[in-house]
């Protein structure tokens, strides 16, 4: 899943924050949610089903709440928020650190489960497929070592995460690829591919 564009300035100006502070794949994952790792793109119609999944993970059982938008804030119904608390997935001898991502209401909710990939793709080697626990907004990426690791929470506590919270989003395949021969730890181009919206809130 990809958010609107529109949340992309305040996650590339906390990105740059933590290259600068040396985290060196702050740049090295697209802005997307990572839902599940495939052996096969998923069809169109299986993405369009999924888009009106998600968006109804988003919204409490009867619909959306009345509300009066000039007397109070607006309600998290329809909203997927990150919180400032980055963690991290394990993705062969790569981390893949990211915001945790709330629908609606709902800190804890289930991600779709699809066939895994083997972790190769016509024969080149991509980044290995990760069990993702939970939804969280993909940010960056380190090596799998503890000076690595101390060296990313200590950039994170030096520049946090904004808050970011938005409505729109589409669903697509995504193709990672590593850059570069032989190839680099921490560098990788990526395609998406058509956008499938999720519904009006």
């Amino acid at each position: 899943m990809t958010p609107h564009r529109d949340i992309r300035p305040a996650l590339r100006d906390w990105q740059a924050g933590l290259f600068a502070r040396g985290i060196g794949g702050a740049w090295s994952f697209p802005p997307v949610v990572p839902l599940a790792p495939l052996a096969h793109p998923l069809a169109e119609a299986d993405l369009k089903a999924l888009a009106r999944r998600l968006r109804a993970m988003t919204l409490p059982p009867d619909g959306p709440p009345p509300h009066d938008t000039a007397r109070e804030p607006p309600p998290r119904a329809g909203f997927f928020t990150t919180t400032d608390e980055p963690f991290f997935v394990e993705a062969g001898n790569l981390l893949l650190w990211g915001l945790p991502l709330i629908a609606g209401d709902q800190a804890s909710w289930p991600l779709p489960s699809w066939p895994l990939s083997a972790g190769t793709d016509g024969g080149t080697a991509i980044l290995p497929a990760p069990v993702f626990p939970r939804p969280f907004l993909a940010s960056f990426i380190t090596e799998r070592d503890p000076a690595e690791i101390a060296a990313a929470h200590r950039a994170v506590a030096a520049a946090p995460p904004p808050r970011l919270r938005f409505r729109a989003a589409a669903v697509a395949n995504l193709r990672l690829a590593p850059v570069g021969y032989p190839p680099d730890a921490c560098s990788f181009s990526w395609k998406l591919g058509k956008f499938h919206w999720l519904p009006r809130a």
